[in-house]
């Protein structure tokens, strides 16, 4: 969907909230767009990669995720194992179709690097509130916890879900585990 779209659509525009991140990102990408020229014509194509990468970070902040798109698409081109290119791949699937392409996308970066707590949350919310699959996405989560050794972030979105699902002795249990983890998150606090 996201490479037919690219033929019709050259600019995704969402207006993001906060100016100062635009601004910042505009010249980011100014920047970006020079060195990666300089590069190219040095030839030095390895360091044009994360140049590419850390452009379409910058893109997307300005909701261009489409143009984002090609610049990941391109690194991976060149380097199909590229781990930060297959993450950046699996978010820019998320907010430009978020379906079964993204969670396809998600899963390839997790099999890379099956330690990042933060893209299993991703995979959960796609399958829970896109897919409407909350057994899956509670699934996903303990995996999750399991692989990526408890942190802290994902044991709160966790705790979050079950509570969302109406498993509150289960998420009491997370809830406590998190402020005893760390005894000043007013937030776990609150819930226990």
């Amino acid at each position: 969907v996201v490479l037919r779209s690219q033929s019709y659509v050259t600019h995704i525009s969402v207006s993001p909230k906060d100016a100062d991140a635009v601004k910042q990102a505009r010249a980011d990408i100014e920047d970006l767009r020079r060195n990666i020229a300089q590069k190219k014509l040095k030839g030095a194509n390895d360091q044009v990669h994360d140049l590419y990468l850390q452009l379409s970070r910058s893109l997307e902040v300005l909701g261009q995720s489409a143009k984002a798109y090609q610049y990941v698409s391109a690194v991976l081109a060149q380097n199909p194992k590229n781990n930060e290119a297959l993450f950046r791949e699996a978010s820019l699937f998320e907010s430009l179709a978020p379906t079964s392409d993204a969670l396809v996308a998600w899963r390839e970066a997790l099999e890379r690097d099956p330690t990042r707590s933060a893209s299993y949350e991703h995979i959960a919310n796609i399958t829970e509130y896109t897919l409407r699959d909350p057994q899956q996405a509670n699934g996903i989560y303990v995996e999750g916890l399991v692989r990526g050794g408890n942190s802290l972030a994902l044991m709160r979105s966790y705790a979050d879900f079950l509570e969302r699902q109406g498993e509150k002795s289960t998420a009491l249990l997370y809830w406590q585990a998190i402020a005893q983890k760390d005894p000043k998150d007013e937030n776990a606090q609150n819930h226990v």
